[in-house]
């Protein structure tokens, strides 16, 4: 028996993830596995202005699929290439929460590893300058005896 796919058949299996089996022609045949599914990751970062070592900071990943589902999985934000932690996508999201950033200048990313079924994907760079702490200053008062003072 000859089974053929047509070509919209073959497209919507591949964007659902379907194996296929029987194309060809021949009722058997070689399996067409499309293999992950493209995903997308961008990064917020909150706040961005007036940030200073005792502000909070938080980040939050978002990772979509281009071909449908949600991908699942964890997502790791770095800071150039240093690693700040991984938290858990629910629901697509993933929040990492900085309570005292270090001052200087940073550069933060997410990072999807990806799964079996969504392929990996990195989020662009967000810049953020974080203020360090207010300078402290100390205000001495000295008191001298008046050297015109009589007794």
């Amino acid at each position: 028996m000859s089974l053929r796919r047509s070509a919209f058949q073959v497209f919507v299996a591949v964007a659902l993830g379907i194996v296929l089996t029987g194309c060809g022609g021949s009722g058997g045949g070689t399996p067409i596995n499309p293999g992950p599914v493209p995903t997308s990751t961008t990064l917020s970062v909150s706040p961005t202005t007036n940030v200073t070592t005792s502000t909070p900071v938080t980040l939050t990943a978002t990772v979509s699929s281009t071909g449908g589902g949600t991908p699942t999985g964890s997502v790791t934000f770095l800071d150039g290439t240093t690693s700040l932690g991984t938290a858990t996508l629910v629901s697509g999201t993933a929040t990492l929460n900085l309570s005292t950033p270090s001052a200087g200048s940073h550069s933060f990313t997410a990072s999807y590893p990806g799964t079996a079924g969504f392929s990996t994907s990195t989020s662009s760079a967000v810049a953020l300058t974080v203020a360090g702490p207010p300078a402290t200053t100390t205000t001495a008062l000295t008191i001298a005896p008046d050297t015109n003072v009589t007794t």
